[in-house]
């Protein structure tokens, strides 16, 4: 009968990617934010890789901030009318524009950055 010990140090050895061995734990995992692998397709040192990357990058948190920004924006318009023009709804109608003309925008921003990206990969 085989040893016990010996037959799960195998298989965690084989789940580990054969780098651990019984009693020692797992090894430390190389991060990526620290220390990224370079891809064989993109040069390391490409700058203009890398500035593309960064540009993008900054559309993608411009898209993520424009449809709350939208939403607040229209909604402190509809509170200022409601007060000048002693209503109660204006808020609630400049909330739904804003939400209405924040989506357009993603949608827009979003076409673009697609647009730029498939112009790029050629």
């Amino acid at each position: 009968m085989p040893d016990a010990r010996n037959y799960f140090g195998k298989i965690i050895s084989v789940f580990a990617g054969g780098c651990c061995r019984l009693g020692k734990g797992l090894p430390q995992q190389r991060s990526i934010l620290t220390n990224p692998m370079p891809t064989p397709d993109k040069p390391q040192n490409d700058r203009k890789t890398a500035l593309r990357e960064l540009l993008q990058a900054e559309t993608m948190m411009q898209i993520a901030l424009v449809l709350p920004l939208s939403c607040i924006i229209g909604w402190a318009l509809g509170d200022f009318l409601d007060h000048k023009l002693h209503q109660s709804w204006i808020a609630m109608l400049g909330l739904a524009l804003g939400v209405a003309a924040g989506f357009i925008q993603v949608i827009r921003m979003a076409n673009h950055a697609n647009r730029t990206d498939e112009k790029n990969d050629r």
